[in-house]
C-alpha cells in the first residue's frame, strides 16, 4: 500500500480522474449539441417504448410493442422513463439526461470491477475507456445512443460479483453473510439479464463458466482443499444454469406473450475460415479504424494509426500478464474470462447465420483489461508513465476523430430529416406513414407530436413492418388526416405504376425538398378512393 501512496502514484490517480471527468463532460456536451444528427429509427425506438410504457401504465414490458431481436426486460427504456419524467416534452433533453445516467452507470461499473480485482487505482482509467467514443460503432452505438449498455453493464457486474464471491483473498476479507448476499445478488443478475434473450448467455455466463473451468484446471494441483478448488467451477455452473433458466423462460413463456424475434432460431453456417478472418478484422476496426479512404496524415489517417497501437497494446497486455507476470487470483480470473469471451464470441460470430460487426462492441471494454493490469505490474517507473500516457493519447485521438463529424455518414439520418421534422411540428398533422429509416425518427424530431406507422412499401399502407413499433398499427389505421413520407428518389423509379401514383397525387403534395415528398390526405377513406381512381386510370 505504501507504494500506492507515493506522490507519483497519487498524481497519476488524480490525472486519470480528471481525464475521466473530462471525457464524461465531453460526451454529454456532444450529445446535447449534436444529438439530432445522431438519431435514427433504431436508436429512438427505445424512447418511444418508454413513452408507451408510461402511457399504458406498464412497469417494464409491453405486449403492445413489436420488439426486435431481444425482449427489453431490464434495458434502456427504464432509464429513458426517468429522462421523460424530467423533460416530458423535450426529447433531446430527455435523451441527454438519460445518456448522462447511462455513462454514470458505466463509471460505477468500472469502479466495481477495479475494486473486485483489488486495483482501485485503475478505476478512473477503466472508466475512461468505457465512456470514450473511440470508434464509430462504439461511439454511436454504445456511448451516444446507449445500445448494449445493459449487456456490457451486466457482464462487468457479473464478473465483479463472481470474483468477490470466489477469490481466496476476498473470502478472508468479507464475512460469510455478506458473501451470501453477493452470491444471491449475482443469481438475481444472471436470471434477470438472461430473461432478455440468448445474447447475455453468450457474452457473459457461458464464457464465465468456461473461464472457471480453465482456472480450476490450471490450479487444481495447488495445496488447497477439494472444497476450495471446486468452489469456482461449481458456482460458475450454478450461475450458468440460472442464466439458462432465464433464457428458457424468455424462449418458452415470454415469447408467447410478447412480440420479439427469438434468438433460438439462429443456426450454424458453413465452416469457412475466411469468416474467422473477417470477424477478427471487424473487431480490430472497432478500436477506431476508418473504413473510408483517408489520407495517412489526415485526422482519420492518424486515428487509423492510433487504433492499431491500441490493438497492439491490448495484445501485449494479455500476453505479458498471462505469461510473464505473477497475477493475483482476481486479476487472473478477469483475464482468463476476457480471453475466453473473445474466443467464444469469435466462434459464434464466425459460424452462425446472424452476424453484424456491431455485435463486437459488447466485448470491447474487456479487451482493455490486459493492458490496464499490465500497468500496475510494471516495475520500471518510466514504463509506468509512458504506456498509460500512450494508451490515453491514442484513445483520445480516436475519440476526437469520431466526434469530429457532425454525424456518422453511414447512419440513415441527415439534415433533410431534421428539416422535415421541424416542418411537421407546425403542420397540424399528428399521424403519418413512412418506411423504417424515416418513421420513428420523425416521432423523436417532433418531440412525440407525430405518431408514425412503419410500413415496408409506401404504396401499401397495410404492409406494416412488425419491428420496433406499436402492435396496434397492424390493426388500426390513422383517424382523421394523415400524411405519407416518400423518398424523393422514388420519383425516378422505373416502375410505371409508381410514376403514375406520384404524378396523380401531386395535388396532395404538402411538403417537398430534395430528399422527401410528403402527401397529405383527409382520411384513410380519402386515400383509398384516390388510389382506386389512379389505378383505374392507369389500366
Amino acid at each position: 500500500m505504501k507504494k500506492e501512496l507515493t506522490i507519483g502514484a497519487r498524481r497519476r490517480l488524480f490525472l486519470t480522474f480528471i481525464l475521466m471527468l473530462s471525457v464524461y463532460a465531453a460526451d454529454i456536451l456532444y450529445i446535447w449539441r449534436k444529438g439530432l444528427y445522431l438519431l435514427n429509427s433504431d436508436a429512438v425506438s427505445e424512447m418511444i417504448l418508454a413513452k408507451r410504457l408510461d402511457r399504458d401504465g406498464d412497469l417494464i414490458l409491453s405486449n403492445g410493442w413489436y420488439y426486435s431481436s431481444e425482449l427489453r426486460v431490464v434495458n434502456t427504456q427504464l432509464v429513458y422513463r426517468i429522462g421523460f419524467a424530467v423533460f416530458p416534452n423535450n426529447w433531446m433533453a430527455a435523451k441527454t439526461l438519460s445518456v448522462a445516467i447511462f455513462l454514470l452507470f458505466f463509471i460505477l461499473c468500472a469502479f466495481l470491477l477495479a475494486y473486485a480485482i483489488r486495483r482501485i487505482e485503475l478505476a478512473p482509467f477503466l472508466a475512461t475507456v468505457l465512456i470514450a467514443p473511440y470508434s464509430d460503432w462504439y461511439g454511436w452505438n454504445v456511448i451516444l445512443n446507449s445500445y448494449y449498455i445493459p449487456h456490457i453493464g451486466f457482464t462487468i457486474i457479473s464478473i465483479s460479483l463472481f470474483i468477490l464471491c470466489v477469490s481466496p483473498e476476498w473470502r478472508m476479507r468479507i464475512s460469510a453473510p455478506v458473501r451470501r448476499v453477493l452470491a444471491i445478488l449475482l443469481l438475481v443478475v444472471a436470471f434477470t439479464a438472461c430473461l432478455g434473450g440468448l445474447r447475455q448467455m453468450m457474452i457473459c455466463y457461458i464464457p464465465l463458466w468456461c473461464a472457471a473451468v480453465e482456472y480450476f484446471l490450471l490450479h487444481h494441483r495447488e495445496d488447497h482443499s477439494l472444497k476450495d478448488k471446486l468452489r469456482i467451477p461449481v458456482l460458475a455452473s450454478v450461475y450458468a444454469i440460472i442464466g439458462l433458466a432465464g433464457y428458457e423462460i424468455n424462449n418458452t413463456i415470454l415469447h408467447q406473450h410478447y412480440h420479439f424475434a427469438t434468438q433460438s432460431e439462429t443456426i450454424w453456417s458453413a465452416f469457412d475460415l475466411n469468416r474467422v478472418i473477417t470477424c477478427m478484422g471487424d473487431l480490430i476496426s472497432l478500436f477506431g479504424w476508418n473504413d473510408s479512404d483517408v489520407h495517412i496524415m489526415s485526422p482519420g489517417g492518424v486515428a487509423n494509426l492510433c487504433s492499431l497501437i491500441i490493438v497492439l497494446l491490448g495484445i501485449i497486455g494479455f500476453v505479458l500478464t498471462l505469461t510473464k507476470k505473477k497475477l493475483s487470483a482476481e486479476e487472473e480470473l478477469l483475464e482468463i474470462f476476457s480471453v475466453t469471451a473473445f474466443a467464444i464470441l469469435l466462434v459464434v460470430y464466425s459460424f452462425t447465420d446472424t452476424y453484424n460487426e456491431s455485435y463486437w462492441t459488447v466485448f470491447l471494454p474487456l479487451a482493455f483489461t490486459g493492458i490496464l493490469i499490465l500497468f500496475v505490474h510494471l516495475r520500471d517507473e518510466l514504463y509506468r508513465i509512458i504506456l498509460p500516457v500512450t494508451l490515453a493519447v491514442m484513445v483520445l485521438l480516436c475519440s476526437l476523430n469520431t466526434m469530429r463529424h457532425p454525424y456518422i455518414s453511414w447512419v440513415p439520418n441527415d439534415t433533410a430529416q431534421i428539416a422535415l421534422g421541424d416542418w411537421l411540428k407546425t403542420s397540424g398533422y399528428t399521424q403519418g406513414y413512412a418506411t423504417f429509416w424515416d418513421s420513428n425518427i420523425l416521432t423523436a424530431l417532433t418531440d412525440g407530436q407525430v405518431e408514425m406507422w412503419t410500413i415496408n412499401d409506401v404504396n401499401d399502407l397495410m404492409s406494416i413492418y412488425p419491428w420496433l413499433q406499436s402492435v396496434d398499427h397492424s390493426v388500426q389505421m390513422p383517424e382523421g388526416k394523415f400524411f405519407i413520407v416518400r423518398a424523393a428518389k422514388d420519383a425516378e423509379d422505373e416502375d410505371l405504376t409508381m410514376q403514375n401514383i406520384i404524378h396523380y397525387t401531386m395535388e396532395n403534395l404538402i411538403y417537398q425538398d430534395e430528399s422527401y415528398l410528403v402527401y397529405g390526405f383527409d382520411s384513410v377513406q380519402d386515400y383509398q378512393e384516390k388510389m382506386a381512381q389512379i389505378l383505374s386510370w392507369t389500366k
